[in-house]
């Protein structure tokens, strides 16, 4: 908790200092990355359904326990890769 107002402090101070063009950019682009965030874990259970019945339907002889050990390792792999891919750019 400590870490988030340290962080948000920051933000402010580094927004503050900045012409009213830049802090409204700033904030937009702050406000889009939440959102996206906020998009993968909300979809993250429909990914990884979607994605166990693909696998069910092609490996039929795979304990079910299995494909879903599998599948949440790679859902988060992949919610992981496309958070890094949206801070890049």
């Amino acid at each position: 908790m400590a870490e988030a107002i340290r962080e948000k402090l920051e933000y402010d101070k580094s927004v503050r200092s900045k012409p009213v063009k830049e802090r409204i950019v700033e904030t937009f682009k702050r406000e889009v990355s939440e959102i996206y965030s906020n998009i993968l874990e909300k979809h993250k259970r429909e990914i990884q359904k979607a994605l166990m019945m693909d696998i069910f339907k092609q490996a039929k002889d795979i304990p079910p326990k299995d494909v879903a050990e599998f599948v949440r390792e790679v859902s988060e792999y992949v919610i992981e890769e496309l958070r890094k891919s949206k801070g890049k750019s």
